[in-house]
């Protein structure tokens, strides 16, 4: 059964005219014909009594007919709400986003948009990536700033911008560097869960990782940041998190810059389109213009 043989049955019940109601239908008859046998028969039951002229609906299929034509009333209406949800930008909004960005970014955009779009109530929650993925499949978020790409087939990827990192460390040091040139045993790293953490292991993933002296297991950026600066190590840090104190602790790469991808994601069914896009330009327009191209980056994966 399908929507389309409900159609031409409503359609056969209106005109009582097998070539009256093909043409309303914008098909041949024989389509009609054929569709409106082929349901009939995955029923088991006759619909119309071919024997009348003008024909006419049985007892069965007035029944039938009643029932179809309040099924595609409610399709229509349920396109109806989807539109509409679609094209609104009001009601709530559940937004999550991983630690590793949210001191940095928000700022950035959050003030602006809930300005722009007054009629949306906007609830934001920190959430490491796998938790977010999560909480998008199960509902109780809509959409989550997270760092991709993911690889995975129920979520919807929109990418925003790409963040380059710095290294972040004691003493004197050269302008740039390249990865290569980078430490494993002198890096500090957040606690298992972050992508910032995965990352940063991708980058060093061709060479051995000594054990340290002591165990950190932190959940901020600003805690690697200080360890760092009483000369415990190194760290990777992305550019937005770089604050103007941190300038005597920076070190670029030499290009290509290792950066992380940086995306707006939902489910793969959400449909609220012009929430997604509204925030999607407000957070692209928040960051520095350079960042919103991939062009002379190298993309660090880590999942």
């Amino acid at each position: 059964m399908t929507v389309q043989q409900l159609k031409y049955i409503v359609a056969l019940d209106v005109y009582r005219h097998f070539e009256h109601a093909a043409n309303a239908c914008f098909v041949s008859q024989p389509t009609l014909s054929m569709q409106v046998k082929k349901l009939e028969n995955e029923m088991g039951v006759s619909l119309f009594n071919r024997d009348k002229s003008p024909l006419e609906p049985t007892e069965v299929g007035s029944i039938i007919l009643a029932k179809a034509k309040r099924i595609l009333r409610d399709i229509d209406e349920l396109k109806a709400f989807v539109n509409e949800e679609t094209h609104q930008i009001s009601g709530s909004f559940y937004l999550g986003i991983i630690p590793t960005s949210a001191p940095y970014l928000l700022p950035l955009f959050l003030k602006s948009f809930i300005e722009k779009y007054p009629d949306l109530e906007v609830h934001i929650k920190e959430v490491q990536t796998e938790h977010a993925i999560e909480q998008l499949e199960n509902g109780s978020l809509d959409a989550a700033i997270v760092a991709t790409p993911l690889k995975s087939n129920s979520i919807r990827e929109i990418p925003m911008f790409y963040e380059p990192f710095f290294h972040y460390q004691m003493g004197e040091k050269k302008k740039s560097i390249s990865t290569s040139e980078l430490k494993p045993e002198d890096m500090l790293l957040l606690e298992k869960g972050h992508c910032l953490r995965d990352q940063l292991l991708s980058i060093c993933s061709k060479r051995s990782r000594k054990k340290m002296a002591f165990s950190l297991e932190s959940g901020t950026i600003e805690s690697l940041k200080g360890l760092v600066k009483s000369g415990m190590g190194s760290t990777l840090i992305p550019r937005l998190a770089a604050q103007a104190e941190d300038a005597p602790f920076l070190q670029k790469f030499k290009a290509p810059q290792p950066v992380r991808e940086m995306s707006l994601i939902c489910h793969q069914s959400y449909t609220r389109e012009a929430i997604l896009q509204a925030l999607h330009s407000e957070i692209v327009n928040s960051v520095p213009e350079d960042m919103r191209t991939s062009k002379r980056f190298t993309l660090v994966e880590w999942r």
